[in-house]
C-alpha cells in the first residue's frame, strides 16, 4: 500500500524504506558525504588516535566503511582492523578487561584479516606473497600465528572468519572469484589452510574463560610476550611484514552488546583500557579510531572513575546541521522520483507548510540520519494506513500523529517504555531526588538509585545545583533529555 501510495505521487519506490547503508546497494546515487570522513581519513595513515563521537543513527559506523574502503583500495595502505564484536570481554564486564586481552584480541584480529586478505587474491597472487617470505619474516608469523590465533576453537575460529569475510567483501574491490561468488565455507577453509602453513598449534584455549584466559597469558609471558605494549607493537610489524603501512584499529559499536546496550558505564569501562594508555597511542605505525556513542564519550571522565587526558586524545563529534539533513530528504526524493520531486511539499497539503515544519522533526530525529528516515517512514506509513485507498496528501496533524506514534515505537524499541512510562509520572521535565521520592513513595537513596538508572540509559542528565528557598545544601536537579522521551510527556502518550 505504501508503494501505491509513492507511485501516485510519481515515486519508484518508497525513499524511506531503508535506513542503514548495507539494505540499500544504490545509495552511492544519494547518500550525503558524512561529517569529519575527510578528518578520520587524515589521522587514519599515521600513529596515534582519534574519537569520533556521535548520537545513535549519526553515521558513525558509515564513516568508518567508507573509511575502510577507500584506504583497502589505496597504496600504500594499513591493515585496517576492526573490533567490533566484544562477546570475548563480557566475563569482565564488572571489573574492566585487562590490556592484555585487548593484546591478545586485537592480534587474533589483525592475523585473521590478513590471512582473509590473502584468501581474497587469486592463488598465484598470493603464493608469490607467501614465497617471499624470509626466514626471520616466516619466523614472526609462525610465532604469531600458532600463539594468538590458531589456539582458539576451530569454530569459533571459523564462525569468527565469516563475519570477517562479510566486512572485507564490502571494502574489498578487487576479489578472486571465489569472493565474487561468495562461498564463505571453501574460504573458510582456505584461511585454516593458510593458517596451518604458517603456524603450529601449541594449545587450545576460551580467552572467554578467566581461568583458561590466565593459563593461557602464562604461556605467551613465557614466549616474550607478557608485555600488551609489546604485542601491539608485534602486530605493526606483522602487517609490514605483508606489505601493509601499519596498523589500523576501528573500534565500534561499543554501546551495542548485551551488557552495555542500555548501561553507559560498562560501555566506558569496556573501552576504558585502550583510551586511557598514552603509551599506546604512540607506538609507531599503530592508529586508533574509536567511533563512539556521544553519551559513552562524555562518560569517560574522572567523576565517574575514568580518568581519560582527553588533552592528548584528539577528538570531534558528528553534527547533522539542518542542511545536511534537507539535503539527505532532497537527494533520496530525487533519486527515487527518478529527478521528478526534491521536496517533501509534493506529498503533503497546500496549507502545510512542510519546510517550515521540518526543523520540529530534525529535533525529534536527534539530528540522526538513520532516526530521521525511520521518523519519516513511520509518519507517513501511518498517515497512509489512516487514509486507506484515498492516497490524500499529508496534513500537519497527521504528520503529529506519525511523529507520536514514532516517540513510542522508537522508545519501545530501545527497550525503555516501562521506564518512560515511570519518568512520565512525574509530569515534570525538570525534577529533583524528592519530588522521585514523593512520586513513587521511596526513600532519599532508592530515588536516587532510580535516576542513576534513568541517567545510564540516557534518558535524563544533570541540570544544576540549587539552594531551595529555606537555604542548606544545594539539591540537583535533572531534566528529560531525549527528545522522544520530551513528547512522550508532553503529548500525554
Amino acid at each position: 500500500m505504501a508503494t501505491d501510495f509513492y507511485s501516485q505521487f510519481g515515486f519508484t519506490s518508497n525513499p524511506f524504506e531503508n535506513n542503514t547503508a548495507e539494505r540499500e546497494p544504490n545509495i552511492a546515487a544519494y547518500a550525503v558525504r558524512p561529517p569529519y570522513l575527510d578528518r578520520v581519513l587524515a589521522t587514519s595513515s599515521q600513529k596515534g588516535i582519534f574519537v569520533l563521537a556521535g548520537s545513535r543513527g549519526s553515521g558513525k559506523s558509515a564513516t568508518r566503511l567508507t573509511v575502510s574502503q577507500i584506504l583497502w583500495n589505496d597504496s600504500p595502505k594499513p591493515l585496517v582492523v576492526t573490533l567490533s564484536n566484544f562477546n570475548v570481554f563480557r566475563p569482565y564486564s564488572a571489573t574492566g578487561a585487562p590490556l592484555e586481552l585487548f593484546a591478545n584480541q586485537l592480534t587474533f584480529l589483525a592475523i585473521e584479516q590478513i590471512l582473509s586478505w590473502l584468501s581474497s587474491l587469486e592463488e598465484d597472487d598470493r603464493e608469490k606473497i607467501i614465497s617471499a617470505l624470509k626466514g626471520p619474516e616466516r619466523d614472526l608469523v609462525r610465532r604469531l600465528v600458532g600463539t594468538f590465533y590458531l589456539n582458539r576453537p576451530d569454530h569459533s575460529r571459523n564462525v569468527s572468519a565469516t563475519d570477517c569475510f562479510a566486512t572485507l567483501d564490502i571494502s574489498i574491490i578487487q576479489k578472486s572469484q571465489l569472493w565474487a561468488d561468495k562461498r564463505w565455507d571453501q574460504l573458510v577453509g582456505v584461511v585454516s589452510t593458510l593458517a596451518a602453513r604458517f603456524g603450529e598449534k601449541y594449545f587450545e584455549v576460551d580467552l572467554g574463560n578467566p581461568s583458561s584466559y590466565q593459563e593461557l597469558f602464562k604461556r605467551q609471558h613465557a614466549q616474550g610476550f607478557g608485555d600488551p605494549l609489546y604485542t601491539f607493537s608485534k602486530i605493526v610489524e606483522l602487517a609490514r611484514v605483508f606489505g601493509f603501512s601499519g596498523v589500523l584499529v576501528h573500534v565500534d559499536k561499543v554501546d551495542e552488546t548485551e551488557w552495555t546496550a542500555n548501561n553507559i558505564q560498562d560501555a566506558a569501562r569496556l573501552i576504558y583500557p585502550m583510551l586511557a594508555n598514552i603509551q599506546l597511542h604512540e607506538i609507531d605505525g599503530l592508529t586508533w579510531a574509536f567511533f563512539l556513542w556521544d553519551k559513552v564519550s562524555e562518560g569517560l571522565t574522572n567523576a565517574n572513575g575514568f580518568p581519560i587526558r582527553w588533552d592528548k586524545i584528539p577528538n570531534g563529534e558528528v553534527n547533522w546541521s539542518e542542511k545536511y539533513l534537507r539535503e539527505l530528504i532532497e537527494k533520496r526524493l530525487y533519486f527515487f522520483s527518478n529527478g521528478a520531486h526534491s521536496s517533501l511539499q509534493c506529498i503533503c497539503e497546500e496549507e502545510f507548510h512542510i519546510d517550515e515544519f521540518l526543523p520540529k522533526i530534525f529535533q525529534l530525529a536527534e539530528y540522526s540520519p538513520r532516526s530521521l528516515i525511520t521518523l519519516l517512514d513511520v509518519a507517513i506509513s501511518q498517515h497512509i494506513q489512516a487514509n486507506q485507498g484515498q492516497h490524500s496528501l499529508v496534513q500537519e496533524g497527521s504528520m503529529h500523529l506519525g511523529m507520536d506514534e514514532y516517540a513510542k515505537r522508537s522508545l519501545a524499541n530501545s527497550g525503555h517504555t516501562v521506564v518512560a512510562a515511570q519518568i512520565a509520572k512525574l509530569q515534570a521535565l525538570v525534577f529533583n531526588s524528592k519530588d522521585v521520592g514523593s512520586r513513587f513513595g521511596i526513600g532519599p537513596q532508592a530515588a536516587r538509585a532510580r535516576i542513576d538508572g534513568w541517567l545510564g540509559l540516557g534518558l535524563v542528565e544533570y541540570f544544576e545545583s540549587k539552594v531551595g528557598p529555606d537555604g542548606g545544601r544545594p539539591v540537583d536537579h535533572f531534566t528529560v533529555s531525549d527528545p522522544r522521551l520530551k513528547r512522550y510527556i508532553e503529548r500525554g502518550l
